[in-house]
């Protein structure tokens, strides 16, 4: 448990006894510190025995500081605009002292394989599992307590990468023309965050949230291609009905004349798909075919189709 707990550090400020043992001997703040800890008041102050306990039990690593006062007299009522050459020396070397040994605590880790910092939310998810331990009597487990933590982190974690593959996915300009591009994008946003799940994610049961985070971007990706496939479908029936209004504008006579049905009929079957071939070149073929050639080589079925999405 001492991999995650942190060092408890009791600061005496103001302190002013002697620091010696029941001989008489001099002993170190921490010292002073195990043998309050060691005390005990009777059965009349259960609370502070059991607070004792609290602290020896949870916090095996312990460390204490005694502050004497910074100033005396009337110095204390300018205090806060002293420097430290005008503060007690004791009090300032006692201060560094301390200062010192908080910056060289090492990080909490949650385990001593995948050294993964404890971050805020995992240290308060330990601190719930364990008063809620106490709370009911459990048998306090680290083991417990850390599945706990590392179900809450990794899926936080997969929350967060899912939703980042997704914002990156939008960020392609749509329509896109060829699915094998939206494919090699997916492919590489989906491997990038497949890594960040592995480096960050904590080592428990990692293969699950591996799928659920794989299931739940490929759910994204479908759904992406399935709306650009409607945008492209769109711009195409846009584009045929640009080009149809265009040649109806320019042979306006020749449909009028005599012969205008069967120069119609050419018109739709032999130039509109020539103008349009043309233009759809950056489009997947299937796309074309699939909505406005079902026939490439039946015309009625073709002039039948165009006048259908023509005037959507």
């Amino acid at each position: 448990m001492k991999i995650i707990t942190p060092v408890f550090i009791l600061c005496l400020r103001d302190f002013y006894l002697q620091l010696t043992d029941k001989d008489g001997k001099e002993i170190t703040p921490d010292k002073y510190f195990e043998n309050c800890l060691s005390m005990s008041d009777g059965e009349s102050k259960e609370k502070i025995d059991e607070t004792r306990d609290c602290i020896k039990k949870y916090f095996p690593r312990r460390k204490c500081f005694t502050l004497t006062h910074p100033a005396t007299g009337k110095k204390l009522a300018k205090i806060e605009g002293f420097g430290d050459d005008q503060l007690n020396v004791d009090f300032v070397r006692e201060c560094i002292s301390l200062q010192e040994y908080v910056y060289s605590c090492e990080h909490k880790v949650t385990d001593g394989v995948s050294k993964a910092p404890v971050k805020g939310y995992d240290f308060e998810s330990f601190t719930r599992t364990y008063v809620e331990a106490l709370q009911t009597g459990s048998v306090l487990s680290y083991e417990k307590a850390y599945e706990k933590v590392s179900k809450r982190h990794n899926n936080k974690l997969v929350a967060t990468l899912v939703h980042e593959f997704e914002t990156e996915l939008k960020k392609m300009d749509t329509p896109v023309k060829r699915k094998t591009d939206i494919e090699r994008k997916t492919f590489e946003i989906l491997n990038k965050k497949l890594k960040q799940l592995r480096n960050e994610s904590y080592p428990y049961k990692n293969n699950i949230h591996e799928v659920l985070a794989m299931e739940k971007m490929k759910a994204i990706a479908d759904k992406f291609r399935d709306q650009n496939s409607l945008l492209v479908q769109h711009n195409l029936q846009k584009t045929l009905k640009t080009l149809y209004d265009d040649l109806i504008e320019q042979n306006e006579v020749l449909i009028d004349s005599k012969e205008g049905a069967m120069f119609y009929n050419l018109m739709i079957s032999d130039r509109m798909k020539s103008l349009f071939h043309s233009k759809m070149q950056p489009y997947d073929e299937d796309e074309v075919y699939q909505n406005f050639f079902p026939s490439a080589d039946d015309h009625i079925n073709f002039i039948y189709i165009f006048q259908k999405t023509s005037f959507l």
